[in-house]
């Protein structure tokens, strides 16, 4: 079935763009739109807005039980490189100092994975706990919203420096609200941005 003109076609594509055999008419029908008669169709059913198939009484928007896995995943990455970054800096620092010799590299190597195993496994335990916080407020008080983040980051400051002692409690109580504050701020900076223009 190859055009006897056009003689491009290969083992993958038998016909070429010249055959007759492909110039198949797509015909317009009363609403303007196109039909394809392969697939006997008329796209301008479809919708041209986004719709999302969801189950029934589930919202369009994920839930903080959804969006928890990944925040509580993105800072055990963070803490990670954050950590594995400073274990490198002492390390070639103490090189630098002493000179290199072949066991100084397995201690930076060592020294990288100690640092970035202990601060993924912080970073991790805070955005764990607040997510864990941030779930039973908005479940308890029923809405989702900055009350809940600032709640969330300051019972999380204070469990997390409980060991400290009260004077150690209230710094981190504070230092978690600060965090929490600056990342509602920063979560909602199109709505304060509208706020401060009126």
């Amino acid at each position: 079935m190859m055009d006897p003109n056009n003689k491009k076609s290969s083992f993958f594509a038998p016909y070429s763009s010249k055959d007759p055999s492909m110039e198949v008419p797509v015909s317009a029908n009363q609403t303007g739109g196109l039909v394809s008669p392969y697939l006997n169709f008329n796209p301008a059913y479809i919708g041209q807005g986004s719709d999302y198939i969801l189950p029934e009484g589930s919202k369009p928007n994920r839930g903080r039980l959804e969006m928890a896995f990944t925040k509580i995943g993105a800072s055990i990455l963070f803490g990670a490189g954050v950590g594995g970054l400073m274990g490198a800096t002492s390390g070639l620092k103490e090189i630098q100092s002493s000179g290199f010799t072949v066991g100084k590299g397995d201690q930076v190597f060592n020294l990288v994975k100690k640092r970035g195993g202990a601060f993924a496994q912080m970073t991790g335990v805070i955005v764990l706990t607040y997510s864990f916080f941030g779930i039973i407020f908005s479940y308890a008080l029923d809405t989702n919203n900055e009350v809940n983040d600032l709640l969330s980051g300051t019972v999380t400051g204070i469990l997390y420096t409980s060991p400290g002692g009260v004077k150690k409690m209230v710094k981190g109580g504070v230092t978690g609200l600060a965090i929490s504050s600056l990342f509602c701020l920063f979560q909602n900076k199109d709505r304060i941005k509208s706020m401060l223009s009126r």
